[in-house]
């Protein structure tokens, strides 16, 4: 899907079966998904289903810049982002994608091995005077129930969190991803931003976890 496709789009549909929610799709030989830069700025949910051969998701820049939420599900579990899936090995989000979205959530991708989320995503938008958007908080945990995240990611080996993606979240967790070999952060990631308004900080994570164990960060 090429470069400022279905900008004004409030829904768009895939439909291979009878059944249809918004992006549904079943698509059985479908292995890769690209969108360009600017595609869906202002789309609110884009839903896929039973793409059981699906191998990558490459989302431009300022993608989804308005949805309100993320959600990559496998074994047929649904939300605004549904994807029942067992093949998906790499997700990348172009910088400023999903930017004002406000949760987002993986789970039961027993096959993923990169996970590359790009500058501003999940970020929030400030006017100097207004936040909005933004994840408060961001985790990854394997094979653990904790309320709205629950991830299986055996694979799981590479996360690239791009430059004030998660500004505004105040708690970051990674736990049980028994493949990770390599975590990059970027500057300002979990960092906190000034609110003028309110003549206070808004997000910054107050503590850093990495297999259970904790340290305070200042």
């Amino acid at each position: 899907i090429g470069q400022n496709c279905f900008n004004a789009a409030n829904a768009i549909s895939l439909i291979g079966m009878v059944e249809r929610i918004i992006w549904r799709i079943g698509l059985p030989q479908l292995q890769s998904i690209k969108l360009n830069n600017n595609a869906f700025q202002n789309t609110k949910s884009f839903e896929m289903s039973n793409l059981t051969s699906l191998q990558s998701i490459d989302i431009g820049q300022n993608c989804f810049y308005s949805a309100s939420s993320f959600s990559l599900i496998g074994m047929n579990e649904c939300t605004n982002w549904g994807i029942g899936i067992s093949q998906l090995q790499s997700v990348r989000l172009g910088n400023e994608a999903f930017r004002l979205t406000t949760s987002i959530q993986l789970s039961n991708l027993a096959s993923l091995q990169t996970l590359d989320i790009g500058q501003w995503c999940f970020g929030g938008y400030f006017n100097g005077y207004n936040q909005n958007g933004g994840v408060p908080s961001f985790s990854l945990i394997g094979r653990t129930d904790n309320g709205n995240w629950f991830l299986d990611l055996p694979q799981l080996q590479t996360v690239i969190l791009g430059n004030n993606a998660f500004i505004v979240a105040e708690s970051f967790m990674l736990s049980n991803l028994p493949s990770l070999e390599i975590l990059d952060i970027g500057q300002w990631c979990f960092g906190d931003y000034y609110d003028a308004s309110r003549h206070n900080f808004i997000g910054g994570a107050s503590s850093f976890s990495l297999n259970g164990r904790s340290a305070v960060l200042k």
